[in-house]
């Protein structure tokens, strides 16, 4: 035999076996890739969704306690039916009379001095206040209002003072963003209208 010998080697192709691998690596990033992409799709779809939401929370919600009215001609508060009360039976509603009330209502929230009077005391009184406003010469406050409200005008008083107090103020507030909004035409321009320096005593007579 000579002396060179033929020494058979096993060649393996370390490509074709890392293959399965690759692909297995490969197809695990593509997933988590379509994963991200889809999370991220549904986080901007999220995103632009909110100031929807916003809205439809906002429109749905009482001024007063900032719950959702889930049956707003019967909400428990009150609050709304109170305008209804107000309204009396015209046919035609006081739009005017509804964003007045609001108006007024709404300026309370910014004030820190306000938690100390019940919501719906608050509702009553914007809405003594707006009638009042609307026409001065007028006693605002009648027995359909004294039977839904279950307040009559002296317990109204203080709270009816210190609100037409925030109403003569505000023009002067550094938080204008609620005197802006109703000073639109589509809230009747209320935020624009004459605030008297002062209330009768007599209208707070029982």
């Amino acid at each position: 035999m000579s002396s060179l010998e033929w020494i058979r080697v096993a060649v393996f192709d370390l490509d074709e076996e890392d293959t399965p691998r690759k692909d297995s690596e490969k197809k695990t990033k593509e997933k988590k890739a379509t994963v991200n992409e889809e999370s991220k799709g549904g986080k901007e779809s999220g995103v632009a969704a909110l100031p929807c939401i916003d809205k439809l929370r906002d429109d749905l919600s009482c001024t007063i306690c900032l719950e959702i009215c889930f049956e707003p001609s019967t909400t428990p508060c009150g609050h709304r039916r109170f305008i209804r009360a107000a309204q009396g039976v015209s046919e035609t509603p006081s739009l005017q009379l509804e964003c007045l009330t609001k108006y007024i209502a709404e300026l309370s929230l910014l004030e820190s001095s306000m938690p100390c009077y019940a919501p719906s005391l608050i509702a009553a009184s914007a809405i003594f206040l707006a009638k009042f406003i609307l026409s001065l010469s007028t006693k605002p406050w009648n027995a359909t209002l004294k039977h839904y409200t279950q307040y009559q005008p002296s317990n109204l008083c203080s709270c009816v003072r210190d609100l037409r107090l925030f109403c003569c103020n505000n023009p002067n507030s550094n938080l204008p963003a609620i005197t802006e909004k109703y000073s639109q035409h589509k809230y009747e321009n209320v935020a624009k209208k004459y605030y008297p320096p002062s209330i009768p005593s007599e209208y707070f007579q029982n």
